[in-house]
């Protein structure tokens, strides 16, 4: 495949923000500006290095900061986008289903749904760590014997048969 060889975090990376934006706003490619995109790489940034000491991690974090009001003003848009029709199959949309569910009432208002398509990026960068730290655990290298073994054990049984129970294993 196009990606043998290359570390499994690379093309996740590579496509993080366009899914991130994809699955919330129904928004890729060229739809994105690229401040937006440069907000979600600082925040990674600050994410990765953790140490608040860094001076990568000041810049970074003081560049999401600056553009925090862009942001906000740019996901109220594609809201807005959302709600008007807009937006190519809005059903595809974490927030189509975030205004649904609020339809009007005073719990869930579009401020909630802005303020939860920024939330999600400290939340869905956990992703991207628990495929890292599954890969390290499952390494040929360096993995966790016992995690290995069970994960053959796993992928060599039946896991797709329900058999008589209500849930595959």
């Amino acid at each position: 495949g196009r990606n043998a060889g290359r570390p499994l975090m690379r093309p996740y990376l590579e496509a993080y923000w366009d899914l991130y934006w994809d699955l919330h706003l129904g928004v890729t490619g060229d739809g994105i500006p690229p401040r937006v995109r440069q907000i979600g790489e600082s925040f990674n940034t600050v994410l990765a290095y953790r140490d608040p000491t860094q001076k990568i991690v000041y810049e970074n974090y003081m560049t999401v900061r600056s553009n925090l009001g862009f942001l906000k003003s740019w996901i109220d848009e594609k809201i807005d986008d959302i709600q008007a029709g807009r937006t190519s199959n809005p059903e595809r949309t974490f927030a189509h289903y975030w205004i649904k569910n609020g339809s009007g009432s005073d719990h869930f208002k579009h401020k909630d749904v802005v303020f939860e398509c920024f939330h999600n990026f400290v939340a869905f960068s956990q992703w991207g760590n628990t495929i890292y730290n599954v890969m390290l655990k499952l390494s040929r290298n360096s993995g966790d014997p016992d995690t290995q073994a069970w994960f053959k054990r796993t992928m060599e049984g039946g896991f797709d048969q329900a058999s008589k129970a209500g849930f595959t294993p």
